[in-house]
């Protein structure tokens, strides 16, 4: 946790932390998007996807960690405790702030995407 620094440093640390991040992983996706773009066999495309799904949960996941590093957040989330990890569900987000997409990411990031 860094409380010791200026809320403003935390937050410019943090963005550019997920920045980094997002960077990382976009030259990881390029390449593969790419390949299954250019090569049109059925299985080979879906073994890119499956990479593409798996970097996606990797990308999320560090972006979790980072923000449990950098803010002291307490998660209070409430839902159906029902829910099937492997069943298909439509999420619908306003988007009225940035907040719901980070919120979406750390409460899905524990499904598995295949």
């Amino acid at each position: 946790m860094l409380k010791f620094l200026p809320p403003s440093l935390v937050g410019a640390i943090t963005f550019l932390l997920v920045a980094l991040n997002t960077l990382f992983w976009v030259t990881l996706f390029i390449p593969v998007i790419l390949l299954q773009f250019i090569l049109f066999a059925p299985r080979f495309r879906r073994r890119c996807s499956l990479v593409l799904i798996a970097f996606a949960s990797q990308w999320v996941a560090c972006n979790s960690l980072i923000l449990q590093i950098t803010r002291d957040i307490k998660w209070d989330v409430e839902g159906p405790a029902d829910l099937n990890p492997h069943a298909s569900y439509l999420v619908i987000s306003n988007h009225r702030s940035w907040t719901d997409i980070v919120v979406l990411q750390n409460i899905f990031a524990e499904w598995p995407l295949c």
